[in-house]
């Protein structure tokens, strides 16, 4: 287990990195920061922190893995795109966050969590197979072009399952 007092439990600035089955816990910030690229994060489990996992950098893969933080994952930047997200479990307030990053997939995740994934200004993302369930808003899309979303579960008591505005 890596424990990050105040700050991140892991900052990853090289590409190339393999992570695999390693819990980690954060404080008070981001628990695990990806700023680097093809970076693969496989069977590990992050908790705490107000993020837990941020990531800058592109082509990075989060799969089989759980994570229980405030944000589950912020994917963020123009050069935060082409990642993967795959069979993953989230809790917290938001599963995915999704801002100004294009090109991604988030595929058979299990969303528990108020809003499940918010997606802004984002364009190209392929959303499928998830399940989600909720009360805040279960998929938000704005400023958004070109997201593909199929095959998806809502369950729960959604104030809007799918959102979708100027998109």
């Amino acid at each position: 287990k890596i424990t990050g007092s105040t700050g991140g439990a892991l900052t990853i600035n090289s590409p190339g990195c393999r992570i695999s089955n390693i819990s980690f816990e954060g404080g008070t910030g981001q628990v695990i920061s990806l700023s680097s690229s093809d970076n693969v994060f496989r069977g590990c489990t992050v908790q705490g922190g107000s993020t837990g996992i941020a990531i800058s950098g592109a082509n990075n893969t989060i799969q089989d893995s759980h994570v229980n933080s405030a944000i589950g994952i912020d994917l963020a930047g123009s050069t935060g795109s082409k990642c993967i997200i795959l069979n993953d479990t989230f809790s917290g307030d938001t599963g995915i966050r999704i801002n100004s990053a294009s090109n991604n997939t988030i595929k058979g995740c299990k969303i528990q969590s108020s809003t499940g994934i918010d997606i802004k200004s984002s364009d190209g993302n392929i959303i499928e197979n998830n399940s989600l369930s909720g009360i805040g808003f279960g998929l938000s899309l704005s400023s958004s072009k070109a997201n593909q979303i199929s095959n998806n579960g809502f369950l729960g008591a959604y104030m809007s399952g799918i959102d979708i505005a100027d998109s």
